[in-house]
């Protein structure tokens, strides 16, 4: 703390009270040390002529959409207030930064690994699909919100126990090649996490796939 100047803290505060506003959740006060420490470390970089990429900056933008839209205002705050004027990228920074803030629950949220999972999902469903798919649609929408719910109970321990057989096996009857995806997925995630996916899940999963592929093919 004693290496941040103090107004950088007055920066925090203002962009925490105009995200909060913007945020359908509290924040968390470490917040405050942190994003300080941030946008100390971003305008020290950016005087220097150094440029850091954030390799997580589609994930943050397209699945975190509040967080990013907060994070844009405080960039133009920081630009028509303190004559600070940080590239676009740095958004998901901060929206990085509001989403570990969250204190709506009592585990940890850990963003960056969250927005991991959710581009490693998608993206593996987007390129098994092989056709274009309208990133606009309500159809997309959908996948990815129930995407983002799947991966917040993987790491919360919250999934579906329950396993219905009989819907696993007519969805397989139904919808084969969304199910073929959705158990790559699956496949995917049993390997790299040491883990089981439960078949409902799966069953889940194969739905949503299922109406982006169905709606994609009518777009495309």
């Amino acid at each position: 703390m004693d290496e941040i100047p103090l107004y950088y803290f007055e920066m925090t505060k203002e962009i925490v009270q105009l995200a909060q506003k913007m945020l359908p959740y509290p924040l968390n006060s470490t917040i405050y040390l942190t994003l300080s420490d941030h946008l100390h470390f971003a305008v020290e970089r950016q005087q220097k002529g150094l440029s850091v990429t954030n390799r997580l900056y589609w994930e943050i933008k397209n699945y975190y959409t509040e967080e990013f839209r907060a994070a844009e205002q405080a960039l133009r705050l920081l630009k028509e207030q303190y004559q600070i004027d940080l590239p676009e990228e740095e958004a998901s920074n901060i929206a990085f930064h509001l989403i570990n803030a969250q204190s709506n629950t009592e585990e940890n949220q850990d963003g960056l690994k969250k927005a991991k999972l959710i581009g490693l999902i998608v993206n593996l469903v987007r390129y098994s699909i092989q056709q274009d798919v309208n990133t606009n649609s309500i159809h997309y929408n959908r996948f990815i919100t129930h995407v983002r719910f799947f991966v917040d109970r993987f790491f919360l321990d919250g999934l579906l126990q329950e396993e219905d057989e009989g819907l696993y096996r007519q969805m397989w009857a139904l919808y084969p090649n969304a199910m073929e995806i959705a158990t790559k997925v699956k496949a995917y995630i049993d390997k790299e996490y040491q883990t089981k996916i439960p078949v409902n899940e799966i069953v889940y999963l194969g739905v949503h796939i299922n109406r982006l592929m169905n709606h994609s093919a009518i777009n495309s």
